[in-house]
């Protein structure tokens, strides 16, 4: 009996949509989320090489709003944000 490697990683990519997906960069704001008992799906290597932890949206929205509380930048950060759009 033959056994195959599984690939995981690929089979969770064809598996759920881009939409139902989030990826993060930061590593503290992960850190939250999996001590809160959300974890990554699996993670890339990319952008700017930084880990890329990709995890399903829908068990982060309720994160997102303690997250956004815990950590006090994030409003510096989305001020910032918006006047370089400008």
């Amino acid at each position: 009996m033959e056994i195959r490697d599984f690939d995981l990683q690929g089979f969770l990519r064809d598996k759920y949509r881009g939409e139902e997906l989030v990826r993060l960069l930061n590593p503290k704001q992960c850190y939250f989320y999996m001590s809160q008992g959300v974890f990554p799906l699996w993670n890339e290597a990319g952008y700017n090489d930084r880990i890329v932890y990709v995890f399903l949206k829908e068990p982060t929205l309720r994160l997102f709003k303690k997250w956004r509380e815990h950590d006090t930048q994030w409003e510096i950060l989305q001020h910032e944000k918006r006047e370089r759009q400008v």
